[in-house]
């Protein structure tokens, strides 16, 4: 779960939020404490806050992200791979009704 860490930086007294993934509150606020900041407020991280932080990159994740996205979500590297797969062999079948196949080594 992502938390909203908000508190102010020990060594310049600079208010900051950050967004931390943990699984529980106390844990967040722990992290908060461990990266230097005077924690004063823990909450759970709202869409808005999660694209600001990456944007200002204050986001800290231990989950890695998945490179490939499709309409806005998250595609695993299996369905990436599957939907080429099937690209291909369309392409391949298309290619052999066309009447194209001898110039295929297939």
């Amino acid at each position: 779960m992502l938390w909203t860490v908000r508190g102010t930086l020990q060594r310049t007294q600079q208010d900051v939020t950050i967004v931390v993934e943990a699984e529980s509150r106390d844990e967040a606020e722990y992290m908060g404490w461990r990266r230097g900041l005077y924690v004063a407020f823990v909450e759970e991280a709202s869409p808005v806050e999660v694209s600001t932080a990456r944007a200002s990159r204050l986001l800290w994740r231990y989950t890695p992200e998945s490179p490939f996205r499709a309409f806005g979500k998250q595609v695993p590297l299996a369905q990436v791979v599957g939907l080429l797969l099937c690209g291909i062999v369309t392409i391949v079948v298309l290619l052999q009704r066309a009447g194209v196949s001898r110039l295929l080594p297939i």
